[in-house]
């Protein structure tokens, strides 16, 4: 069923697969093989009409920390990395320890995919931060996991703001790195890429968008690797520090894993690669023929290229049906589509805001600093909330304060007008009651009573308690020149785009949504044609080898009183009374998707013609015609013949 998550590995179950076992295993007779099938056949049909009664679990969302297929592991000694891809598609990982240019063991953070045979791997490296000359980071292939696998890297190497390119490869397990003199300068904002072809890897840069693609270091062969880990590789150039990458746009042939949140729902998915490939096949279209574009896009906009789910729902409509001109004489041709009437599909990428708070231990509360030269460097802290300090209020609007009280109330100085807008600061002298220092209890009843609080920590270290806001002296004034002063929460805000849908947290707009994709599945391409097949002779027709003929068929929407020849129903090759044969020309051509199947071209009530089947004729024109070779077939041979 298209939607069942067969076998546990969320891939689209095709009814082939089903079969295929059974002809591997079976050697009978292939007629009472058919016969086998054919109530298997029938269960599997049953089943993608119903593919959506039982699976009602697959709506749900999780999010997963990585896109399909990534991993993450420390090489060598235990360190406290870190790795975070956003919803923009940006790697941050941060590294410790060495990779050797030359010595036996690498140690290092790695992001890593395992992937064999020949890659082309590419990576946009947005900065490189570290304090180290012999910091590394970039791209890794290796072997195994050990310290002194057989590895071939293309990195950018040194400290930030005098980095260069660096390529190194181990050959034999076990031995030393070697690496090659041709070190090309990188700056901020430039590619990496990493090549294997057969047993050589050659190893690039680029710094004008990959326009041109010069070489660090050399080319080398690597021998043979029974297992192969491509990825991202981070290291500080020493123990004990930390040096951090920022990348994006990371790819092996072509393949971009560039998103954190995986809503990770199997139907959304499908309909997603359903549209994705459903656009595929409309883009190679012979466009003179067809020039009507992809009906699922808005207006004949432009190709559905995003690999990102998400961003496929939301560039998509869901036609569910097809509208026609009507007569007193029936159906006289196809008109358009009718879309999905509902408007919370795909709804809106959710995303999350809020404040954070930094938690306190108990008893304690915060102490920053309010200005001036005596505590300008150092970082907010948490002390016994006992203990006698300054303190400074705020307002978030200008209290009215009578004059009796003393220096009144001031809004922010113009120099702290962007970053202090709503923090009104109290004025002080030194024998204001408000200079005694107090508890931090005392310090907030104080600061109620005349109508504010106590500052924020975000509020003092921004400088909004700063002599130049109003205060008498440095900081708080009362004589302590900027103290550590009593402070409230340590608070910042968030803004987290989720990449998931708001429809998939929604059962009932879920399922809608997904009975809908399954409609215009069934409506465009027949009920029985798998996302599989769709695929595949979408990658056909795009083959300028192949071309739009390896289209299964076409379908007509003429009939006797619209055909090129009044009277008769059309059909490609008329039989003329003199026996030659005539080629009608198709009047009403239904749409392009419409030849993929007898059903897709039923549903508009058109007459579907199969194409020559090119693909048998070339299996019989290259096909082994020498008896005395291992692949010629005797048996082909008299079915040919």
């Amino acid at each position: 069923a298209m939607y069942t998550d067969c076998g546990g590995d969320g891939t689209h179950c095709q009814l082939d697969w089903i079969i295929r076992p059974i002809t591997e295993i079976y050697s009978g007779d292939q007629a009472e093989l058919r016969d086998a099938c054919r109530p298997l056949i029938l269960i599997c049909h049953e089943m993608l009409k119903n593919r959506l009664k039982e699976h009602e679990e697959i709506w749900q969302s999780e999010l997963s920390p990585y896109p399909d297929g990534i991993e993450s592991q420390v090489v060598g000694p235990e360190q406290d990395p870190s790795d975070h891809l956003s919803s923009q598609g940006v790697w941050t990982i941060t590294g410790s320890e060495v990779i050797p240019a030359t010595a036996r063991n690498d140690h290092f953070n790695y992001i890593f995919v395992q992937v064999g045979g020949d890659v082309d791997v590419r990576l946009r490296v947005h900065d490189f931060d570290s304090m180290n000359a012999a910091a590394m980071a970039g791209l890794m292939a290796r072997d195994s996991l050990d310290t002194n696998a057989r590895q071939y890297t293309s990195l950018v190497e040194g400290v930030s703001g005098d980095q260069r390119g660096r390529m190194t490869m181990r050959f034999t397990p076990g031995n030393g790195a070697q690496t090659h003199s041709l070190q090309p300068s990188l700056s901020e904002n430039f590619w990496l890429r990493m090549v294997r072809q057969g047993n050589t890897f050659h190893a690039y840069y680029s710094d004008d968008d990959g326009l041109t693609w010069p070489r660090i270091g050399v080319e080398r062969g690597v021998g043979t690797w029974a297992n192969q880990y491509i990825g991202i590789a981070v290291s500080s150039g020493a123990s004990g520090e930390y040096a951090t990458l920022r990348a994006s746009d990371f790819s092996i042939n072509g393949e971009v894993y560039d998103t954190v949140v995986q809503c990770q729902s199997t139907s959304y998915n499908t309909c997603a690669d359903f549209s994705r490939a459903f656009d595929l096949l409309y883009q190679g279209r012979n466009a003179t023929l067809y020039p009507d574009n992809n009906p699922m896009i808005d207006e004949n906009g432009p190709g559905i290229e995003s690999q990102n789910t998400v961003d496929t729902l939301l560039s998509i409509n869901l036609p569910n049906g097809y509208k026609f001109d009507q007569s007193n004489q029936g159906v006289t041709s196809f008109d358009g589509y009718e879309y999905a009437s509902f408007d919370s599909f795909p709804g809106e990428v959710e995303d999350n805001e809020g404040t954070w708070y930094l938690e306190l231990e108990d008893n304690m509360n915060w102490m920053a600093c309010a200005g001036g030269a005596n505590c300008r460097e150092e970082e907010a802290v948490q002390i016994s909330s006992t203990e006698l300090h300054p303190f400074v209020c705020c307002a978030d609007a200008m209290p009215d304060l009578p004059a009796s009280v003393g220096p009144g109330w001031r809004p922010p100085h113009s120099s702290q007008a962007d970053i202090c807008p709503n923090a009104f600061q109290k004025g002080t002298i030194a024998t204001d009651p408000l200079c005694e220092h107090r508890t931090f209890s005392e310090a907030v009843q104080a600061c109620s009573t005349i109508g504010g609080r106590l500052c924020t920590v975000n509020e003092l270290e921004a400088g909004c308690a700063s002599s130049g806001s109003g205060f008498t002296g440095s900081g708080p004034g009362c004589g302590d020149h900027g103290s550590m002063s009593w402070s409230t929460v340590f608070a910042y805000q968030y803004h987290v785009v989720t990449g998931c849908l708001s429809s998939q947290n929604n059962l009932d707009v879920a399922t809608s949504a997904m009975e809908a994709c399954d409609r215009s599945l069934s409506l465009l391409v027949g009920g029985i044609t798998s996302i599989g097949t769709l695929h595949s002779v979408a990658v056909a027709v795009n083959d300028p080898a192949l071309g739009p003929e390896r289209m299964p068929g076409h379908c007509c929407l003429d009939d006797p009183r619209t055909s090129e020849h009044f009277g008769l129903a059309y059909v490609p090759d008329v039989v003329l009374d003199d026996g030659s044969v005539h080629t009608m020309e198709c009047q009403n051509r239904a749409p392009w998707h419409t030849g993929i199947s007898a059903e897709a071209c039923d549903n508009v009530l058109g007459t579907w013609f199969r194409s020559p089947c090119i693909t048998l004729k070339e299996c019989i024109d290259d096909r082994v015609t020498d008896p005395e070779h291992e692949g010629y077939s005797r048996s082909f041979e008299e079915f040919v013949s």
